[in-house]
């Protein structure tokens, strides 16, 4: 259950940070990883992505770094909180917390949705909440 992604953010979270219907995928769920998936997919292709990753704390550093150079610091989890915003590739913050890294994506792309880098404090509020809930 510690790696069950999907339980830690609704439909209806998602749906209120896209301002659109969200459609949830639970993503590979194993002993040392999970991960769920929101999304929203309009007519001319534009679409919103809300991701959940959890990870083992020793699997995910044998992958490098906890902590992007660019990311700025943010206060969550019991340490390597930081959060990461780019017109590129929009909103990531992470975390480790009772050993587990923790990475909440939010990214969209296409003319008809609005930047990702618009929806800053709300990314922030659900990370808060996926936090508590841990």
């Amino acid at each position: 259950a510690k790696f069950a992604a999907c339980t830690f953010i609704s439909v209806k979270e998602a749906e209120a940070l896209f301002g659109r219907p969200a459609t949830q995928k639970q993503g590979p769920t194993t002993p040392l990883h999970g991960e769920c998936d929101w999304n929203y997919d309009a007519p001319d292709n534009s679409s919103h992505l809300l991701q959940l990753n959890i990870w083992t704390e020793n699997f995910y550093k044998q992958g490098g770094e906890l902590v992007d150079a660019d990311a700025q610091p943010f206060a969550i989890g019991e340490r390597k909180g930081n959060i990461k915003v780019s017109d590129l590739t929009g909103i990531d913050i992470s975390w480790v917390e009772k050993g587990r890294f923790i990475q909440l994506s939010y990214s969209t792309v296409g003319p008809s949705v609005p930047k990702a880098t618009t929806k800053v404090e709300e990314v922030k509020a659900l990370a808060r909440k996926v936090s508590a809930a841990l």
